[in-house]
């Protein structure tokens, strides 16, 4: 089996099993695309903030942590929770993100702020 696969499955295969609905099925499926899309982009962003404030590297460190945290809640718990814990990390690393930059707008602020409109539509 594909290494990939059997990871994909490994966390969200109990949960499409479970699942009937197509639609809920999808939303499983892009809860956790997500989730690992912010844990390979947190990858450089911890290695940056070496270089920045202690600060940053407590931010970069937190949110890598509470990512792989919403991949155990949606492998042992259910879809629902993940989803809020994966909002509200990403919410208060926006903030906190800009609130340290003192309100200006960084190009991998905003990778951030557009990523998470698109998570409000879907």
């Amino acid at each position: 089996m594909n290494p990939l696969k059997s990871f994909r499955n490994y966390f969200i295969g109990d949960a499409l099993a479970q699942s009937k609905d197509v639609f809920e099925q999808v939303k499983i499926q892009v809860v956790f695309s997500f989730i690992v899309f912010f844990l390979l982009v947190n990858i450089p962003y911890t290695a940056l903030s070496f270089s920045l404030t202690t600060f940053h590297q407590v931010l970069a460190w937190s949110s890598t942590l509470a990512l792989a945290a919403a991949l155990i809640i949606l492998k042992k718990a259910n879809v629902k929770w993940a989803i809020y814990f994966y909002v509200f990390n990403h919410i208060t690393q926006n903030l906190c993100h800009f609130i340290m930059n003192n309100g200006k707008i960084e190009m991998q602020g905003i990778l951030f702020f557009i990523l998470i409109v698109f998570f409000g539509f879907l």
